[in-house]
């Protein structure tokens, strides 16, 4: 995504460019965002019916996932649930930084 509000996101989130590839996607029974890993390449789909603040917030929690857990994938319910506020909480703190309506427009 050649969109500097995405760059900023990344740069905050101390991701290099070309790290995580953004796909668009349309997910059918939700709309959101999902890190896929392939054998050296890391995905980001997000379902392309998102836009402004709402994509952002989900891009930004997904980029936490990747940032604290790696590939890392967890199947525990308590685990999840920790890991799931976790990313919202840095998240939260990297949209403070970039604000979180840079994408309204």
């Amino acid at each position: 995504m050649d969109d500097p509000h995405w760059q900023r996101l990344l740069q905050v989130a101390g991701i290099a460019p070309g790290e995580i590839t953004l796909l668009p996607y349309r997910f059918l029974r939700t709309r959101g965002a999902l890190l896929c890993f392939g054998p050296q390449e890391t995905y980001l789909l997000y379902d392309d019916r998102l836009s402004g603040a709402a994509l952002y917030r989900v891009l930004a929690h997904e980029l936490a996932h990747y940032r604290l857990h790696g590939r890392t994938v967890y199947f525990d319910r308590k685990q999840r649930q920790a890991e799931e506020q976790e990313a919202d909480r840095l998240a939260a703190q990297w949209l403070a930084q970039i604000g979180e309506e840079a994408g309204a427009g």
